[in-house]
């Protein structure tokens, strides 16, 4: 269709104008990540923190080392970054009139400064490991052919050869660039959670943090609540690299085997990584090593719960994304129901969904990193790991819930490129419907989502 005059009247024009920025706008959606890419490898943020949280261009230039040939362009790149949000800009007025800008912190690149910030988790996401095999997610589609159990092929292992885990255990600097940014991500939303829904966490004595990695979540826990026993079980070659001088124990294992018994069993995205039938034996193998319901036990899941939570553009669009960014590892964001079916499938009796983590919520009780399959083994675990419903048991899942939270439109896009970034390695980020379909299916019977994170989510599952 051509935008002329002879071929539309004025208001049609507007309309076509409006399809057109439209499209730019998506299309150009991929340089203002790379702006945002460029920010973090410069040190942009720390270079205007040090200058009390305000700086000209040439004093961002002397700091992060710019030949002031560069200056031009450095103008034209805080000018997106500005427009994007994450900086902000003042005139500076000048002696002889006019002004120069200065460029101050925003509240989000504040996220990416301090001792606790999530430039680990955004340098990783937009690792070009990560952002290539998304240039081939329409050849992936195309892929005739259904790939064997036993060997998945998944976007990234499309792009690489080989899974995300299996580059990480072979590419120190892969493995670290994951860690650094999986901690980075847990620091920050985790001090959140304990300081504004700790409640989730009092009145259990123990609890053990699957698949938790370094142990960053834990050790958060650990410190607020210095009378939970709080424990991390990962696989052999994560725990081997655990940090050494914490309250946490680390404890090598297979959530497909077993899960260590505990009163609460924490699954922060993790089970959107997994197919149903996964989820399933997860939390089955949850629902076995924690008490009952009526003795606190419960499964605490940290995902997304699409759906759920504000309904602004935002959180739907980044509640979206991240459905399409966990198909790199072939998993999947869940909304409520398909959430219960993995619940219920997994003997659960029940579970509460807190859509309090933005576009993530707590549904005391999940994961996000697996297939529906994978999550619900994974779930099955965390099952026999706690006690019954009625006497405390859950599990309690941070992950994003697509859907929940804020639904502004920054939340929705981010949880929706957070889809969009784990199909990577095969995962997904489930709305509310599909975090129900893994909670049932791997025997639960309740969950509650709490949306507390931002464009994550807490969730409590009850079996």
């Amino acid at each position: 269709m051509e935008l002329t005059e002879s071929k539309c009247d004025g208001g049609q024009e507007v309309s076509l104008l409006d399809a057109q920025l439209e499209l730019y706008w998506n299309t150009f959606a991929v340089i203002k990540s790379m702006a945002l890419k460029s920010a973090l490898d410069l040190g942009i943020a720390d270079a205007v923190h040090r200058h009390g949280g305000a700086a000209t261009l040439a004093e961002i230039a002397s700091e992060v080392a710019l030949h002031p040939s560069k200056i031009p362009c450095l103008r034209r790149l805080m000018r997106a970054l500005t427009v994007s949000g994450v900086f902000a800009a003042a005139v500076k007025p000048g002696d002889g009139g006019g002004g120069e800008p200065v460029y101050e912190l925003t509240p989000s690149s504040r996220l990416l400064v301090g001792s606790s910030n999530l430039s680990g988790i955004m340098s990783m996401i937009l690792h070009p490991t990560l952002v290539v095999p998304f240039l081939g997610v329409g050849e992936w589609l195309r892929r005739d052919r259904e790939p064997p159990e036993e060997d998945p092929y998944c976007i990234f292992k499309q792009a690489h050869g080989r899974s995300l885990w299996e580059l990480a255990g072979r590419d120190a600097a892969f493995d670290a660039l994951v860690n650094d940014g999986m901690v980075s991500d847990s620091r920050v939303i985790m001090d959140y959670v304990v300081r504004e829904h700790g409640e989730v966490f009092r009145g259990i004595a123990s609890l053990v943090d699957l698949a938790g990695g370094l142990g960053a979540a834990a050790q958060v826990i650990s410190k607020a609540f210095p009378e939970v026993r709080c424990s991390v079980m990962d696989l052999v070659h994560v725990v081997a690299k655990a940090p050494a001088g914490t309250d946490v124990e680390y404890i090598a294992g297979d959530m497909f085997e077993s899960v260590p018994p505990a009163d609460a069993v924490f699954l922060k995205w993790v089970l959107h990584d997994w197919g149903d039938d996964d989820c399933i034996k997860i939390l089955k193998n949850c629902k076995k090593s924690i008490p009952p319901r009526d003795k606190g036990g419960k499964v605490i899941i940290m995902d997304i719960v699409v759906g759920a939570g504000p309904s602004d553009q935002k959180h739907r669009e980044v509640q979206a994304l991240f459905d399409m960014y966990i198909m790199l590892v072939n998993g999947i964001e869940r909304d409520e129901q398909e959430w219960k079916k993995v619940f219920v499938e997994a003997g659960f009796s029940g579970y509460k969904i807190m859509p309090i983590l933005g576009f993530r919520s707590m549904i005391e009780w999940v994961l996000h990193d697996w297939s529906d399959d994978d999550c619900i083994k994974i779930l099955k675990n965390c099952k026999k790991a706690i006690p019954p419903r009625d006497k405390g048991g859950k599990v309690i899942i941070m992950d994003i819930v697509v859907g929940a939270g804020p639904s502004d439109q920054k939340h929705r896009e981010v949880q929706t490129l957070f889809d969009m970034y784990i199909m990577f390695v095969n995962g997904i980020e489930r709305d509310e419907q599909e975090w129900k379909k893994v909670f049932m299916g791997a025997g639960f019977s309740g969950y509650k989502i709490m949306p507390v994170l931002g464009f994550r989510s807490m969730i409590e599952v009850y079996p």
